[in-house]
C-alpha cells in the first residue's frame, strides 16, 4: 500500500537557463509529490495538479483535474524504478519513460 503525507516541500522549477527554488504543500510519497501546479500560466493552470520527482524537480506527469487523479498516478509508476536513485532525468531508462507516458494517458 501506497501512504501519502501532507508536506511543505521545496520545488526546482524553472528552465536551463533559470532555475529558483518554491516551497509548495504537496501529498508526499517517498521522492514522489502531487501538488498543486506552479506554471506560470493562467489561474486555470495553477487551479490543476501536477506530480514532481522532488529531489530533481523532474515533472513527472501531465497536470490532473483533481488531487485524487494526480495521486493515482504516483501510485501507478511507484513501483516501475527506484525513484530513490535518481538523481537526473537520464537515470531513468528509455523503457520506463515510455511506460511512465503510457500511464499518463
Amino acid at each position: 500500500m501506497v501512504h501519502f503525507k501532507l508536506q511543505d516541500i521545496s520545488i526546482r522549477v524553472g528552465t536551463r537557463d533559470e532555475e529558483e527554488t518554491r516551497r509548495v504543500s504537496a501529498w508526499v510519497c517517498g521522492p514522489l509529490a502531487a501538488h498543486r501546479s506552479l506554471s506560470y500560466g493562467t489561474d486555470f493552470h495553477l487551479s490543476l495538479w501536477t506530480v514532481t520527482h522532488v529531489p530533481t524537480g523532474l515533472a513527472l506527469g501531465t497536470y490532473y483535474p483533481t488531487l485524487r487523479s494526480a495521486r493515482r498516478f504516483v501510485e501507478a509508476i511507484q513501483g516501475l524504478l527506484d525513484w530513490g536513485k535518481v538523481k537526473r532525468g537520464k537515470d531513468i531508462s528509455r523503457e520506463t519513460q515510455e511506460r511512465i507516458f503510457a500511464i499518463r494517458r
